[in-house]
């Protein structure tokens, strides 16, 4: 039992170590410039998987779940890489660097099941209390972020939003500020919730204030799900979950349709592109994609491979089938500037993977989420903390490639399952 326990305590501080790693690898390398710390990201993850096959060689506890994950997983890696061999557009290191992002939140999940075997659960609510501490801090941060913004312009890029400046705090970019900002939100809310004290109220306002300065749509629909999800757990009396489940949509539909965000949404969802230099990447990706899958039976069934369709690995190495759908005459699409072929997740996904791999997918999301919702217990903050989690990744993921980009996949996708599932040494 001593052995045991002590084990737990070690994972535990790996654990949050990682956690604190990966929460300020962009801070690292913005505030160091030294050479190198733009890839403690990928080190760090590149270390989760190894750690995950020593995990999977060493477990003695199997159950159904982490193998239903460790079989899909498989079926995905295989798909990606036979279609890409076959597609006609072959390059090992494309392949190599796609494999990379593509896998991240299939290893972050078999991953967190299997971590979450070895940390006992009392040692678990640890990892809550550096995710409040991380949280508060990014509120400090980003209110000097709003309040003398140029105190941060040294280290970080200045991102405007018709000449308004957006919060971007220690991550350089609003969209990665807004998630984080959204995770302290809900741990401050989960707080107030269970001890009722005004700071944790004040806190969660505060952050919400801030977080509309960033101007990132999907957050705002993440945090919405995220509150109806509370008020279901939470709330027992159905009048008063009914009343708070219509007063939080009315509130997020007036949100959207009387501010700036309303606007940005709107403009950026029609379906017509008139100018090639227009903002609407997402849409002509959508559309880009069904002509990808529309132009060979393979291409549908089975997509093009990793590396060769949209996503962060194509803006490493450009993939020659945009050209063939002219994705090279669009801003923001082509080989000089990529910066938003990872903008669109499921056209992605779809296109790389095809039918077959995009219904495993969906299916490995959507059978964890409700095995995480299962063993969610309404009296378990952490719990409730880590599905939280879960939803919010999933939300974002409307948005961009976020399972591709380690440190929001690690809080999305690891984190959920080693705060939810159940350990297996818990003492007595």
């Amino acid at each position: 039992m001593i052995d045991n326990r002590k084990k737990s305590k070690l994972n535990l501080f790996f654990v949050i170590g990682i956690s604190i790693a990966l929460y300020y690898s962009e801070a690292i390398n913005f505030i160091t410039g030294i050479n190198g710390t733009q890839f403690i990201d990928d080190i760090l993850y590149l270390i989760i998987t190894t750690w995950t096959f020593w995990l999977l060689f060493t477990n003695r506890k199997w159950n159904r779940n982490l193998t239903k994950n460790i079989t899909i997983s498989l079926f995905i890696f295989f798909t990606g890489i036979i279609s890409h061999l076959i597609s006609g557009y072959i390059s090992y290191s494309r392949l190599a660097v796609g494999v990379l992002y593509f896998t991240k939140p299939f290893v972050f999940v078999v991953w967190g099941t299997l971590i979450s075997q070895r940390i006992h659960d009392e040692d678990k609510e640890a990892i809550f209390r550096t995710i409040i501490y991380l949280s508060f801090l990014t509120v400090v941060i980003s209110l000097v972020d709003f309040a003398a913004p140029n105190l941060l312009s040294t280290y970080f890029p200045a991102v405007y939003l018709d000449g308004a400046k957006r919060i971007s705090a220690l991550w350089g970019h609003p969209g990665k500020a807004a998630y984080f900002l959204s995770i302290g939100i809900i741990c401050f809310a989960i707080c107030f919730l269970y001890k009722r004290k005004f700071s944790y109220i004040s806190l969660t306002l505060i952050s919400l204030y801030l977080t509309y300065y960033t101007y990132m749509k999907k957050t705002f629909l993440a945090l919405a799900i995220e509150f109806h999800y509370l008020t279901f757990v939470l709330i027992r009396n159905r009048t008063k979950k009914l009343f708070i489940f219509l007063g939080i949509s009315f509130l997020f539909f007036v949100f959207l349709f009387e501010t700036k965000l309303g606007a940005r949404f709107f403009s950026e969802y029609k379906f017509i592109l008139v100018d090639i230099y227009e903002d609407r990447s997402r849409i002509l990706m959508f559309l880009s994609t069904i002509n990808l899958l529309k132009s060979d039976p393979i291409y549908f069934l089975l997509g093009v491979g990793f590396g060769n369709w949209l996503g962060y690995a194509a803006s490493i190495y450009y993939s020659p089938i945009h050209y063939n759908f002219f994705l090279d005459l669009y801003h923001g699409l082509n080989q000089i500037d990529g910066s938003y072929l990872g903008d669109n997740y499921f056209a992605h996904v779809i296109g790389e993977s095809g039918l077959f791999g995009s219904i495993l997918i969906v299916f490995f999301f959507s059978s964890n989420l409700l095995n995480l919702l299962r063993k969610t217990s309404r009296y378990n903050p952490v719990q409730i903390l880590g599905t939280c989690l879960f939803l919010n990744g999933c939300v974002h993921t409307i948005g961009f490639s976020l399972p591709e980009i380690t440190s929001m996949s690690y809080f999305s996708f690891a984190l959920p399952m080693i705060l939810v599932l159940r350990s297996n040494q818990n003492t007595t």
